[in-house]
């Protein structure tokens, strides 16, 4: 698996994957600092799920989980250390998990411009 995941982490860095996701999140994360009713609505996921009202922002929450739990994956090793800990593995397979998701839902439209299902 040492070719495999020097394939992997040589590509993570030539597009700088990790990178870009962090500096989107910091983005995303101030845009939720700045709104109180964003940040409750974050802060009461675990305990009650997504909000049943209407929020103007839903949009940037389904983008920030995702690239949040792409990004925990970093943090997903036994803490054993190279070679037995492989985060950039998880994360790469926490980013295909989250694209083989958003193209079932884009396939659950007929229409070319998915966006108009949303």
């Amino acid at each position: 698996m040492g070719d495999g995941y020097d394939t992997v982490r040589k590509r993570l860095q030539t597009h700088g994957t990790v990178g870009g996701l962090r500096a989107r999140l910091r983005t995303w994360q101030k845009q939720i600092d700045a709104d109180g009713q964003l940040r409750q609505a974050l802060a009461q996921l675990p305990v009650s799920g997504w909000p049943t009202e209407p929020l103007a922002q839903a949009p940037l929450l389904a983008a920030y989980l995702p690239v949040h739990w792409i990004l925990a994956g970093l943090q997903q090793g036994q803490g054993y250390g190279f070679p037995f800990d492989r985060p950039l593995l998880a994360l790469a397979r926490r980013a295909q998990e989250i694209y083989a998701q958003l193209q079932s839902f884009m396939a659950l439209c007929p229409s070319e411009d998915w966006r108009r299902c949303v």
